[in-house]
């Protein structure tokens, strides 16, 4: 690890990544991946998403930060104030909102993601999943008329621990068996909770069901393995311990994006449907939208958007020269320069260069 820039709050991944960055590059560059026991046409009735994006992100960012401070607030309204008089007509409209954003630029949305962590994680958690659910979905060619669900599906997947006691929630530790198996009745409490709406999805149900299943049959409530476990549910899986890995947590250390990418690849074949981190993989590239990199030259930048035909080489938007000085905000696409690479990714970064780098996205 290496002192970070102007401070040294930073720190770089270096040893120990070769490995998984190999592993995930041959994903990104694969020219198929299996995703195993897809629904019916119904929802897989989409044309094939777009390869270009119908907005440059700087033209959808300013919409993309409304939407995810609206999603906080309905988070926080959800959790902390008036969840019997949760606007669920809001919430509905805010999905459909957010899965039109990523149609128009995935990683305006999805940069947020990184760029907000911090804070109340069980509000922005719910944000982040109802954000990479919908993409998730989208990537895998889920009809858009469905792709709200998905998004609402995300928002909601915690939603039982409204009933797992605070100190439980936020304990600073390792969960005692006791309290772990309060903790894991998040799912069945959750359930019991959103049977009570009125027209609820089955899209919703299944994932909040779901999301704990493991491939093996080792998750829980129900220990469901292999084809019992609901679309949704598999889907929403891997977002949930995306989110969960790359996100500051009192309990459990936070990882780059990009480790977290890597240990999800090593359990590909327990913890999830076959092929369904490949395909998040491909989704957000070897470096994903929000995460900051070192690049070569010792300057630090914000991933950008990934480069669907080059894996290890995203647009990218210098934030600091390597003495840790602010710069000019040159984008960058790697993928054209021979003479630049990425040499590390970083994490434990101050709010304020978050703050900042979001603030640069509106000016590029």
């Amino acid at each position: 690890m290496t002192r970070g820039p102007g401070g040294g709050d930073g720190r770089t991944e270096r040893g120990g990544c070769a490995d998984d960055r190999d592993i995930i590059a041959r994903i990104i560059h694969a020219d198929r991946y299996v995703v195993e026991s897809i629904p019916e046409c119904s929802l897989l009735s989409a044309p094939p998403a777009r390869e270009k994006p119908l907005l440059t992100m700087r033209e959808e960012f300013a919409a993309a930060c409304v939407l995810y401070s609206r999603g906080m607030e309905l988070a926080h309204g959800l959790f902390e104030e008036k969840r019997d008089l949760f606007p669920r007509d809001e919430l509905a409209a805010w999905a459909v909102d957010t899965t039109e954003s990523l149609m128009r630029n995935k990683a305006a949305l999805l940069s947020l993601c990184k760029l907000r962590c911090g804070g109340d994680y069980l509000c922005s958690h719910s944000v982040n999943a109802a954000v990479l659910g919908a993409a998730f979905a989208m990537h895998l060619g889920v009809n858009r008329v469905f792709l709200p669900d998905f998004a609402a599906a995300g928002f909601l997947h915690d939603v039982g621990k409204l009933f797992v006691p605070e100190h439980i929630l936020r304990y600073p530790g390792g969960l005692s068996p006791s309290q772990m198996e309060e903790m894991q009745a998040h799912v069945l409490k959750g359930q019991e909770f959103l049977r009570f709406w009125d027209d609820v999805s089955p899209i919703v149900l299944d994932g909040e069901l779901d999301h704990h299943e493991c491939h093996d049959g080792t998750g829980y409530p129900y220990g469901k393995s292999e084809g019992e476990i609901s679309f949704t549910g598999r889907l929403l899986a891997v977002v949930d311990m995306y989110d969960a890995m790359s996100s500051t947590r009192g309990y459990r250390r936070q990882v780059t994006p990009f480790r977290a990418l890597g240990f999800m690849y090593n359990e590909r074949d327990s913890h999830f449907a076959p092929g369904y981190p490949q395909a998040f993989i491909r989704l957000m590239g070897v470096y994903p939208p929000g995460s900051f990199v070192r690049l070569s030259d010792g300057s630090l930048a914000l991933v950008l958007e990934a480069d669907a035909h080059a894996g290890l080489r995203p647009l990218v938007m210098r934030v600091l020269d390597r003495e840790g000085r602010s710069c000019a905000s040159d984008v960058i696409a790697l993928g054209e320069r021979e003479d630049l690479s990425v040499s590390g990714t970083l994490w434990k970064l101050p709010a304020r260069l978050r703050r900042d780098a979001e603030e640069r996205i509106g000016r590029i």
